[in-house]
């Protein structure tokens, strides 16, 4: 009748081995990462502080940088605060407006518009 028998506190789990492991999932990156919505001021000068080169076309000053905030997302259609979804969405808008335009230059400074907001998403 001993395989009947309890057995008497000992458990499965060795105690070598941990219980709480530490999350393998690296945390998210981007301009949004963990939140969900900025403001207009932390993204204007998010902006303005992103690297020169970011997005590889061509380059836009610091005072270009900050008022594309402006120009991109207006403040009567996004509002105070700016999500992920308005940032895409404004994203959607400037590839439409590139092919309305019909001259290279402001196709140019379009697309530049949108190199740059990619490589701030993305960084």
């Amino acid at each position: 009748m001993a395989f009947l028998e309890k057995r008497s506190g000992s458990s499965r789990i060795s105690p070598s081995r941990p219980t709480n492991k530490p999350s393998s999932v690296p945390p998210p990156k981007g301009l949004f990462g963990v939140k969900k919505e900025h403001t207009r001021s932390w993204m204007r000068e998010s902006f303005r502080k992103a690297s020169l080169f970011i997005g590889g076309g061509g380059m836009l000053n610091k005072e270009e940088r900050a008022m594309l905030e402006k120009s991109v997302f207006p403040r009567g259609k996004f509002g105070e605060y700016i999500s992920e979804r308005d940032y895409n969405r404004a994203l959607k808008d400037l590839n439409k407006e590139e092919f309305r335009v019909s001259t290279g230059v402001e196709k140019r400074k379009i697309r530049e518009k949108i190199r740059f907001l990619k490589g701030v998403l993305k960084k």
